[in-house]
């Protein structure tokens, strides 16, 4: 294969999961009221109260883990778990008590459960379904289109925490907050008292964190910016120097011809918001830490590359810069 083929493919490639990940969540929202109101219309899109031999809390989770098993949903006994406790309002633990295990459920519950159920076996997202998913300790809102948090988001933030350990009062910039670092990050390190400022273009994942923010109790620390960050323009912030630059967002997948355009944007202006000895920590592509060096020997910056940390399948995933004194 020429390179200007393997080049073109790559793109390709890209682009096309960009899309999936982006459309898939677009779609989610849509897919489970569309799933539900067959139900609703028809009766016979899935199984309804009428075919339940029990209503017996025990019984239901029994026939909705063997229904989910048969559509080949992933880790379906799970997800009939946690569906059956967020209907009933307690934790998933809880299901294995006596008291709940063998209650009776109400017809409203049994059509709350059906309906959560079908859209689970539609493969929307159990996170989506239930609105909310526990995070690094913190219960979080949760609605497409916003990203879930993934493994990889977990690695990003526990190395910001690590970096900020010894700051005092630090101020941290997250480009992408619909992944909720920021409020982790706040959270986590409370004898910190780290204020953040979150940038997005989304508003869908503007208003999300500003609504789990006033959940936390986190409001007072974290302004949350809606605006574009690219290599020409970035949204007015609030403060011109931070201590920690944060990046992480699934749509730049598709990065322009080389794959690195943003990643290259970031490295620009984080040149000239750090503070000096500070940090930039970015989510990349497993190539990019073999790309992007050519690319930083051309330019006359202020950044140096530290480190690369590898994600739980030792895979190249998170830079580390720090900007020189």
């Amino acid at each position: 294969m020429s390179p200007s083929v393997a080049k073109k493919t790559r793109k390709s490639l890209i682009l096309e999961v960009k899309l999936d990940i982006i459309h898939r969540h677009e779609r989610d929202r849509g897919k489970c009221d569309q799933v539900t109101s067959r139900i609703e219309g028809q009766g016979t899109t899935a199984t309804t109260t009428t075919s339940y031999v029990s209503c017996v809390v025990r019984e239901v989770v029994d026939h909705w883990t063997q229904k989910l098993a048969i559509e080949e949903v992933p880790e379906g006994d799970l997800a009939a778990q946690h569906i059956m406790a967020h209907v009933l309002g307690v934790r998933r633990s809880e299901l294995q008590r006596p008291a709940i295990a063998e209650t009776e459920l109400s017809e409203e519950q049994m059509e709350e459960v059906d309906r959560l159920m079908t859209c689970r076996i539609a493969r929307m997202p159990l996170q989506y379904i239930l609105g909310e998913w526990d995070f690094h300790s913190l219960t979080l809102k949760m609605a497409p289109p916003v990203f879930i948090p993934r493994p990889e988001t977990e690695g990003l933030v526990e190395l910001a925490i690590g970096v900020l350990r010894e700051m005092e009062s630090p101020q941290v910039l997250e480009i992408g907050c619909g992944n909720y670092k920021s409020l982790v990050i706040i959270t986590s390190t409370p004898h910190l008292k780290v204020e953040c400022v979150a940038v997005d273009q989304s508003r869908h994942a503007v208003r999300l964190t500003e609504s789990n923010a006033v959940q936390l109790g986190l409001k007072e620390r974290l302004t949350v910016v809606l605006g574009k960050v690219n290599k020409d323009t970035r949204p007015p912030l609030p403060h011109s120097s931070y201590d920690l630059v944060v990046y992480e967002d699934l749509r730049a997948l598709d990065g322009g011809k080389d794959g690195l355009e943003m990643i290259k944007a970031l490295v620009l202006h984080a040149q000239h918001l750090l503070l000096p000895g500070r940090t930039l920590l970015m989510e990349v592509d497993p190539c990019h830490p073999y790309l992007l060096p050519a690319w930083l020997e051309k330019q006359n910056l202020h950044l140096k590359l530290q480190k690369v940390h590898q994600d739980f399948n030792n895979k190249d995933r998170i830079m580390e810069f720090i900007k020189e004194i």
